[in-house]
């Protein structure tokens, strides 16, 4: 994976970053990867493994609160044993791409944060369908 990057190229834009200045005892990230609670962080230094911190879940209210890829993230300074630090805040998002979740709850699912471009592929074979194509593009 590539790790030549720079905040910048992350699109870490000038309104992040005010709102980082905010809290100089941690570093900024960008979430490039999430598996339930674990995830992948993109940094100025390379990619780091983190989780959410306790404080963070504890005044999490609901699951849209948590971080998901596309998330400018502040990171804690220290590691533990493993290497593996953790997130303490989530910057204000610009946008968000939502569905409604799976099952009978009316919740609600973050996908991904902070999209600029979506770029929408589909076969144009025998199972094309235009009306997929049309949920797609409501879904963005």
């Amino acid at each position: 994976m590539n790790t030549n990057y720079t905040l910048n190229t992350l699109g870490f834009t000038e309104k992040f970053k005010q709102e980082a200045l905010k809290y100089p005892a941690f570093y900024p990230g960008r979430v490039i990867e999430q598996n339930r609670n674990q995830y992948t962080v993109a940094t100025q230094s390379g990619e780091v493994k983190a989780e959410v911190s306790g404080k963070y879940r504890f005044e999490a209210s609901a699951s849209l609160d948590f971080p998901v890829v596309g998330d400018f993230v502040l990171l804690d300074r220290e590691t533990d044993s493993t290497g593996r630090t953790q997130i303490q805040r989530c910057l204000l998002r610009h946008s968000a791409l939502i569905r409604k979740a799976a099952g009978e709850a009316h919740e609600r699912q973050l996908m991904a944060a902070n999209i600029d471009k979506v770029l929408i592929c589909m076969s144009l074979n025998e199972d094309f369908n235009l009306r997929r194509a049309e949920r797609y593009l409501t879904l963005v």
